[in-house]
């Protein structure tokens, strides 16, 4: 059985010979890349070394026994960042097209761009920002043949070479771009005094993602979605009532679209997004991505209440157990999420977010610990 017919049995509630593994990624400013570097990397054999023409270097992947890739196509393409009025100072402050205020500074001896805040607090704003620098959703900044071709490439190397991996397209986001571009202010101000414009430009970033999702979904994609984080440590950024009024239409037309094309439905969020579940699922979402403890979300909890109808990724916790416990807690709690989504399919191990700051020790104990007792049946 390849990556890709496992990948196919999840999403089936259909129990494959082994569970998938999947992590969002490794950060290269964090202490953990810098040891497993300095330790692990220089026992490497040649054998050890995965580079995929489109991909690149796939090393650090093969070595944590992952299964599944991330790409896509960008919604908006080439449109450019300018300064933020008066901060034009030795960190240059610039607004991205959907308002969002980044700063560039160093992490880790790295670049890293922080962000700082929205600048589209009123619709007067954007229009300003727009009439000076284009609408990033013209034609011009649109994706094209290019994108849909190099994102073909990737599915046709991992193809070519049966599945070392399988591909989850994953393109856009609603909320965060809201909460990144108008800020809670001018998201909060929208709500209550300008809804048609909120109602508007919501179908704009809709329009957008839907255009990319189209260049996707002509190719052999089996699953497509979006990053959107809409909780926060023990509660969600909005309420259920406001993602269901405002965004709710807009996210149901997309599922729509990748089911009517064949292609089943993931997202990503990270934070306290229990109370969204139920909604997620009428909406049409497939699959959800980070289940983050840290925050509040019981992976026992959700799969017991949904795990019939959803597809769990995710859930043992890299914030606090994987990143300062030890050796034995992470075994345990890799062992009580395997326990609680394993059983029937539906299920995809790993870490709810990016491995940062972890011991290499405890990355290779979860590790080893899904490779042990991540094959079916389950025996936990």
């Amino acid at each position: 059985m390849n990556n890709r017919e496992r990948l196919l049995k999840t999403f089936q509630h259909e129990e494959p010979d082994r569970v998938l593994t999947h992590c969002r990624g490794v950060l290269p400013n964090g202490t953990f890349w810098r040891d497993w570097q300095m330790t692990v990397a220089e026992d490497l054999e040649d054998e050890d070394v995965l580079i995929l023409p489109g991909f690149g270097d796939l090393t650090m992947q093969k070595w944590l026994g992952l299964d599944i890739v991330l790409a896509g196509i960008p919604i908006i393409v080439n449109y450019p960042r300018h300064s933020l009025p008066g901060h034009e100072g030795p960190h240059k402050r610039r607004v991205g097209w959907q308002g969002s205020i980044n700063e560039s500074r160093s992490h880790g001896g790295l670049p890293y761009s922080w962000y700082i805040g929205g600048y589209f607090k009123r619709e007067e704003i954007q229009n300003d920002w727009y009439e000076k620098y284009g609408n990033p959703f013209d034609e011009e900044y649109r994706p094209g043949p290019s994108h849909q071709k190099a994102f073909k490439k990737k599915l046709d190397v991992l193809e070519e070479r049966n599945y070392p991996f399988v591909l989850v397209a994953q393109t856009g986001s609603f909320w965060e771009i809201l909460m990144e571009g108008l800020g809670y202010e001018g998201i909060a101000y929208a709500m209550r005094k300008n809804k048609t414009y909120l109602h508007r430009y919501i179908n704009q970033i809709k329009d957008a993602i839907l255009y990319a999702w189209k260049l996707i979904l002509e190719l052999d994609v089996d699953v497509i979605g979006i990053a959107d984080d809409l909780g926060q440590k023990g509660r969600g950024l909005l309420h259920p009532d406001q993602w269901k009024e405002f965004i709710g239409p807009a996210f149901k037309e997309l599922t729509d679209f990748a089911h009517k094309k064949g292609a089943y439905t993931w997202m990503h969020s990270c934070g306290f997004i229990e109370n969204f579940l139920r909604d997620l699922i009428d909406h049409g979402l497939d699959a959800i991505q980070s289940l983050e403890p840290a925050s509040g979300v019981d992976i026992e909890r959700v799969t017991d209440k949904y795990g019939d109808k959803m597809t769990f990724v995710g859930g043992m916790d890299s914030t606090r157990t994987l990143s300062w416990g030890t050796v034995d807690e992470v075994i345990a709690d890799t062992k009580k999420c395997l326990k609680a989504g394993m059983p029937n399919g539906g299920y995809i191990a790993g870490p709810a977010h990016r491995i940062i700051d972890c011991p290499v020790e405890n990355v290779v104990a979860m590790r080893d610990t899904i490779k042990k007792f991540g094959k079916y049946p389950c025996k936990l």
